[in-house]
């Protein structure tokens, strides 16, 4: 599922879990945003129990700028606050799969 973040959620999203957590960066109008999106809502009905950090890139400059987001959309695999992947383009429902799966501490 989704979980919309707000600026203020985003340290202790951070710290609040142990292993790999998963960030889709994106902004509203953005068409391309809402077929990735898509894409993972898919992936991760295949995945019961995943959480993907939804965060809005207007309200998050300092977290897009740390974490060096070019542009959007954005699935960023982090490790508390390291950065493990980034993912810009969303080939296939099965790319964003196999990296959701492989972050199953989520």
């Amino acid at each position: 599922m989704f979980r919309e973040l707000t600026e203020t959620e985003l340290p202790s999203a951070l710290q609040s879990t142990q292993g790999k957590q998963a960030f889709f960066f994106y902004t509203p109008l953005c068409g391309t945003c809402k077929l990735a999106q898509k894409m993972c809502t898919v992936a991760m009905e295949a995945l019961p129990g995943t959480t993907v950090y939804a965060c809005n890139v207007s309200r998050f400059p300092n977290q897009v700028q740390a974490w060096k987001i070019e542009s959007v959309p954005c699935l960023v695999i982090a490790e508390g606050n390291e950065v493990l992947h980034k993912v810009y383009a969303f080939e296939s429902v099965d790319k964003v799969y196999r990296l959701l799966k492989a972050c199953q501490t989520l």
